[in-house]
């Protein structure tokens, strides 16, 4: 069995042994739907993908300058 997970699981424990935190954006992209954040043609985020992680990222990078005055 191969656990899809597992690239992630590890990568999040790198990156907790370093003081840094993952931002997964899946959840989120998974509930609006490929279909409205990918361009149809190729792989890349389209417009509204770009807002959305804006959107998902924004808080995330607020705190963390707020927390570094």
């Amino acid at each position: 069995n191969i656990d899809a997970n597992l690239p992630k699981e590890r990568l999040q424990a790198i990156l907790a042994a370093a003081g840094a935190t993952l931002i997964d954006p899946s959840p989120t992209m998974q509930e609006i739907g490929a279909v409205r954040l990918y361009f149809k043609s190729d792989p890349h985020w389209n417009p509204e993908g770009h807002r959305t992680i804006g959107k998902l990222l924004t808080p995330v990078i607020f705190n963390a300058l707020k927390n570094e005055k």
